[in-house]
């Protein structure tokens, strides 16, 4: 007990002289916070940001984004882009409970592949979808006229 025999803080309790504890009201008084007051609902989950997206030696891709992602669960798109094609519509890919997730089969013969994302809680609440996007990279066209394939540096 400290000196002079006042209330004292335990955790997240407070004890008052002799061990009795305070009241429900007491405790709620002391918070500064109404008795029985709930809190308000969570606002909309911010979009995520994309960090990147890496070709691994298997060929597959690591895409990572970041976010708050506590409970919460990231859901994730990826549109194609080919050469000499329209650009691609984005298409669902899966969903996933943290910020990282491996593209095992990345599509074969695109100049590149982007990754979109957003937020999505158990609540129903959704972000926006993520502003920037994470970008694989493969190479570039290379132009039907051109006669150079390989230049000196």
């Amino acid at each position: 007990m400290p000196p002079g025999g006042g209330a004292r803080a335990c955790g997240p309790a407070l004890l008052a002289p002799g061990g009795a504890g305070l009241s429900p009201a007491q405790v709620f008084a002391h918070a500064q916070i109404g008795v029985g007051e709930k809190p308000g609902p969570l606002p909309e989950p911010d979009a995520p940001v994309a960090i990147g997206a890496t070709l691994r030696g298997d060929g597959s891709a690591l895409v990572v984004f970041a976010g708050r992602f506590e409970n919460a669960n990231m859901e994730v798109q990826r549109a194609v882009n080919v050469v000499g094609a329209p650009f691609a519509q984005f298409e669902h890919l899966g969903v996933f409970n943290d910020g990282s997730f491996i593209d095992l089969y990345p599509p074969q013969g695109a100049l590149s592949v982007w990754y979109r994302a957003r937020i999505v809680r158990g609540t129903g609440k959704v972000s926006e979808w993520s502003g920037s996007l994470a970008t694989l990279t493969f190479g570039r066209a290379r132009p039907e006229a051109a006669g150079e394939v390989v230049r000196a540096a």
